[in-house]
């Protein structure tokens, strides 16, 4: 507990026996909280303290805080003369002339050894600084590599040059072209703290995939250190990924040859583009006379016959192995009944011995199975605009995942038992030639199972009427 305002001491207590309630016990908390704020103690909190049963600290409480008071209050004292001392050698530092220009190349060192590649000894390291002069007035930019993953150009504006938190690329891209009068150098009169904005490629390192990236990032200090060379500190940041970095002037760096890209064109290049917008292909197959919904132009026909591919799913359904294994996608799409709604279902046979039914759900990100078969089949009404499509193509409504159950029978009319009690999921995907297809998991006998299909056919009308989903998936219910 704390006592004398900010000594925090170790306390102890033993119940000794069950006292009454206090006088006046009808008052709420509030009021005894309020009366022991507002009412003089007649002892000292200490005092008050030590009545208390169980070790305390029997210290004479006001020699010890005056003594802790002197010692904080000196060590805060000492905390500024030590900050003082150091931001009066760091001003020594930047005032300190340079030994050679701030262009050159710079050998790179990660202040935390698990970024740029840290534990790796050849992994490269190294940013090479130019000046870019045009119209008389000069710009500084850098190629760099930093570990394996990333890597590109920057370009450097000197700080104080924008104000304010909020500015536009252009209005960067005009502050980097140095101004009359601005030069790169050690304080006061020269400029050694950049801004950076930097484009180029970084590797995820969970998924290996290469991203384009095109970041504001903070910013970097030059500065001549006790040995005499020309070192920097910066940080390089993408997202939420910071990468803390160091820096030494190694030479000057290998000058450019004229037939190699300038600043301007390599600037361009790696400017981040927005990417094409996914190609559309036209649905084939029919739609009903009275359809709730005709498919936006960016939706996916997956309607019609597919062929499957799961060796392990026909072998746990104990079909023949060498049997057809086909499906036909289907859209309940009618206006009536209306309650029906849009779902997109599924019949599927193997040869002659299987026959079963699946129907499915759109998977937004980081969603979760539903928790049943009831909850599932209510999700399977799609909702307003929502299609099988590139998930580029319509955020929120244009998924190429999607969860599915299944139900199956033998046909001497055995049902497969519990076939429903797990969703799983699948992906739609599209080749370049336009073919769709399909990868996901299949799960018998508690056991997760690869599946793909290729569509074969365009979509026909079913038979029957658009009830035939919720007929069929009644047909097939395990028993």
């Amino acid at each position: 507990m704390v006592v004398g305002g900010y000594k925090a001491r170790k306390c102890s207590g033993v119940k000794t026996d069950n006292s009454s309630p206090p006088m006046g016990n009808d008052h709420t908390v509030d009021h005894w909280w309020g009366k022991l704020l507002k009412d003089p103690f007649e002892e000292s909190r200490l005092e008050l303290s030590r009545g208390c049963k169980g070790g305390m600290d029997e210290s004479d409480e006001s020699e010890t805080d005056q003594e802790e008071e002197h010692n904080f209050i000196k060590g805060l004292e000492e905390n500024q003369k030590a900050r003082e001392a150091e931001e009066a050698k760091d001003k020594l530092e930047q005032e300190k002339p340079w030994p050679t220009p701030m262009t050159g190349t710079w050998q790179i060192t990660p202040r935390n050894g698990f970024s740029m590649d840290g534990e790796d000894p050849t992994a490269p390291r190294v940013m090479n600084i130019y000046e870019d002069v045009r119209d008389g007035n000069g710009q500084f930019w850098a190629e760099f590599q930093f570990g394996h993953a990333w890597s590109g150009i920057m370009c450097f504006c000197p700080k104080g040059a924008l104000t304010g938190e909020n500015f536009t690329v252009k209005e960067f891209e005009e502050a980097c072209v140095l101004k009359e009068g601005i030069q790169a150098g050690p304080l006061p009169h020269g400029t050694n703290s950049w801004m950076i904005k930097w484009r180029g490629s970084l590797i995820e390192e969970d998924t290996k995939e290469e991203r384009v990236v095109d970041d504001m990032t903070t910013n970097f200090t030059v500065k001549c250190g006790k040995d005499g060379k020309l070192k920097l500190s910066g940080i390089i940041m993408e997202g939420c990924l910071l990468c803390f970095f160091t820096g030494i002037r190694a030479g000057d760096a290998k000058p450019r040859k004229a037939n190699e890209p300038t600043l301007e064109t390599l600037w361009e290049e790696k400017r981040w583009k927005e990417p094409p917008p996914p190609k559309i292909y036209q649905w084939k197959s029919p739609l009903p006379t009275e359809c709730v919904q005709s498919p936006p132009e960016w939706a996916w026909d997956v309607l019609g016959k597919w062929k499957v591919e799961g060796p392990d799913v026909v072998e746990n359904l104990k079909a023949g192995k060498n049997d057809p294994f086909t499906m036909t996608i289907y859209m309940a799409n009618s206006k009536r009944p209306v309650a029906l709604g849009r779902q997109l279902w599924a019949t599927f046979s193997i040869g002659t011995k299987v026959q079963g039914c699946m129907r499915f759900i759109p998977l937004p990100e980081n969603s979760r199975p539903k928790d049943d078969v009831t909850e599932f089949e209510k999700a399977c009404k799609l909702g307003k605009n929502v299609w099988p499509g590139d998930s580029a193509s319509a955020k929120g409504l244009s998924f190429q995942k999607w969860g599915l159950r299944w139900r199956a029978k033998y046909a001497s009319g055995k049902n497969f038992r519990m076939s429903d009690s797990y969703e799983t999921a699948f992906n739609f995907e599209r080749d370049e030639d336009g073919t769709l297809k399909i990868s996901g998991m299949w799960i018998l006998s508690f056991q997760p199972h690869i599946w793909t299909a290729v569509k074969v056919e365009d979509g026909g009308v079913p038979d029957g009427t658009d009830t035939s989903v919720k007929t069929i998936w009644n047909k097939y219910e395990p028993k």
